[in-house]
């Protein structure tokens, strides 16, 4: 098992890691790939901790989620999601990386007023209601530290 690379690591001979996020369930590296164009430099590489992949209906799941939400396309809403790439047999997700931070970090501060409050649940439905008319049956970890925010 791999583990957590760090930064400086190298992913497959193609990502340079730059930055890691450590999640309950997985690891999300902000990565330079070498075969992106140079319009998109940085992106986020999202896999499970190693530990995870030892429940096959888990690792299963997960690449299917990740197949699935590269279906959704594009919506200013949703996280991009460019592509599946196996890597030392896992499945591993390209994303767009997202560099505002999450909700969670906002609740309780003066910079979430109700009239922003308002503004992210708006968005929010609009990036839910596009993933549903795309497939999405089921979303199974709607939370505010998952709730991206752009700067």
């Amino acid at each position: 098992m791999p583990g957590v690379r760090q930064v400086g690591d190298w992913i497959a001979d193609r990502f340079e890691v730059f930055e890691v996020f450590q999640g309950g369930m997985g690891v999300v590296y902000a990565v330079k790939d070498r075969m992106r164009s140079a319009d998109r430099p940085i992106i986020a590489l999202k896999t499970l901790h190693d530990e995870l992949f030892l429940d096959r209906e888990r690792g299963a799941r997960f690449s299917s989620e990740c197949h699935l939400w590269v279906h959704l396309g594009y919506h200013a809403n949703v996280v991009q999601a460019y592509a599946v790439e196996e890597i030392d047999g896992r499945p591993h997700i390209l994303l767009e990386l997202i560099t505002g931070g999450d909700l969670r970090r906002q609740i309780g501060t003066p910079e979430l007023d109700p009239l922003l409050a308002l503004r992210h649940g708006f968005e929010f439905c609009l990036g839910m209601e596009h993933a549903i008319r795309q497939g999405l049956r089921c979303h199974r970890d709607i939370k505010p530290a998952n709730l991206l925010l752009t700067p």
